[in-house]
């Protein structure tokens, strides 16, 4: 079986533009969370969002720096999603005009949970449904880029682009593409996203006055989530020719999984036995014992009933260990990307591996949860591990989890055959 690697990551996000500023700011205990005051959310009990910076500073979004194609037609959701795509060919240091891959062999798997939403509410064009529709980020992608291979948008809420990621794991290792862009879009900070979401009481309401500490997954304050924006894209590609073409490797996708929880359209099973089969069965398939995982990176929303699922989700799975390992939830940063959540954390993943920190779970202060794991509140920590599971979960009951492997460590290079039989 292939091992496949990610070797380069574009991302425009609540903090700032680029993968390594953002998760040097998540290290700082930054937060992309602010007090939004334009009058269409006036009328919002939640007043609070993590919206992509703007301006002319090198880490602040700007279109004008990205040639998208098309541009009469290209709301927010999927400029991120192109500006995204291009961040992340810069940073690979992929050559997409002169090889190694031919462009009939790389794919395109990019998704997106809830797309353009704003655009129902606006006044009907020509463009209306080409803005809408939840496969044109991924769409776009390819033609800005001339990308022939598959161009896949799945939709599992906010797993969505957790799932692209596994997809594009799985085309590499049927060998259906050479090389996959693989990642998550999402912009529905607005009026029917804000009303929509605010109705079901799913947004934190609590902190308006104070938007730094509205998110606070895992502590006992929580009640919402906040919600956040962006793209973010990684490249895939196989160990051996990632290699071969001299490429800076940022970390190992092992493997993933996904599974649903089939109890309700909106709350995870409270006993969190979904997610904790999903957490299983990845280990299962990747031979990795428990163990061996060192972080997790938490889906945690910072919701009463999904914090407390997924933690007793964790403790069935962990839970029997005397070493635990180390968790947390950087969407006290970031806000929730929805559907480009999962596409965000697994380059978290990645930088901490890499990097050797682990990022803290901003606002964290008293929590009812923790089962005696090795939570990691308000500051980050140093740590090198070998593995690190990300989580994802969305509505209607999916789980998403994928396993990330450091490229640091010396057992790196153990056969192919010997890591999965």
């Amino acid at each position: 079986m292939q091992r496949v690697v990610v070797t380069g990551v574009g991302a425009i996000t609540p903090l700032g533009v680029g993968m390594e500023r953002c998760f040097q700011e998540i290290v700082a205990g930054k937060s992309g969370i602010v007090s939004l005051t334009s009058e269409a959310f006036k009328k919002c009990k939640c007043r609070i969002g993590a919206p992509v910076p703007r301006g002319s500073q090198p880490y602040e979004y700007n279109p004008e720096r990205y040639s998208v194609k098309s541009k009469e037609r290209t709301p927010n959701v999927i400029a991120y999603a192109v500006a995204a795509a291009q961040e992340c060919v810069d940073n690979s240091g992929l050559c997409l005009e002169k090889g190694p891959y031919s462009k009939d062999r790389i794919g395109v798997f990019i998704s997106t949970g809830i797309g353009n939403i704003e655009e129902i509410d606006a006044s009907l064009s020509p463009f209306f449904v080409p803005r809408i529709l939840s496969n044109l980020p991924a769409s776009n992608v390819s033609i800005q880029f001339g990308l022939k291979g598959p161009c896949v948008s799945n939709n599992m809420a906010c797993a969505s682009s957790a799932h692209s990621i596994l997809e594009g794991v799985r085309s590499i290792r049927y060998n259906e593409c050479d090389a996959a862009f693989v990642g998550g879009t999402e912009s529905c900070i607005g009026r029917l996203g804000y009303f929509g979401f605010g109705a079901m009481h799913a947004l934190a309401s609590h902190s308006n006055d104070h938007p730094l500490a509205g998110s606070c997954p895992f502590d006992k304050r929580r009640c919402g989530f906040v919600m956040g924006e962006g793209g973010v894209v990684l490249l895939l590609e196989s160990y051996e020719r990632a290699k071969a073409r001299g490429a800076s490797i940022l970390c190992e996708v092992v493997d993933g999984f996904t599974n649903t929880d089939a109890y309700h359209i909106t709350s995870p099973c409270p006993d969190g036995s979904g997610a904790a089969a999903c957490m299983t069965q990845l280990l299962k398939k990747a031979n990795v014992q428990p163990e061996q995982v060192g972080y997790i990176n938490a889906h945690a929303t910072s919701t009463q009933i999904g914090d407390r699922a997924e933690m007793q989700a964790i403790h069935s799975v962990f839970g029997s260990l005397s070493s635990l390992p180390c968790i947390s939830s950087t969407k006290g940063a970031t806000g929730h990307l929805l559907g480009a959540a999962g596409a965000l954390e697994a380059a978290i993943c990645g930088y901490a591996l890499k990097e050797r920190v682990l990022p803290p779970t901003l606002n964290l202060e008293e929590t009812d949860i923790d089962f005696g794991f090795n939570l990691i509140p308000k500051k980050a920590i140093k740590k090198d591990v070998e593995y690190a599971l990300s989580n994802s979960f969305g509505f209607g009951g999916v789980n998403v989890s994928l396993l990330f492997r450091s490229v640091h460590c010396s057992c790196f290079l153990v056969r192919c055959d010997e890591l999965f039989t």
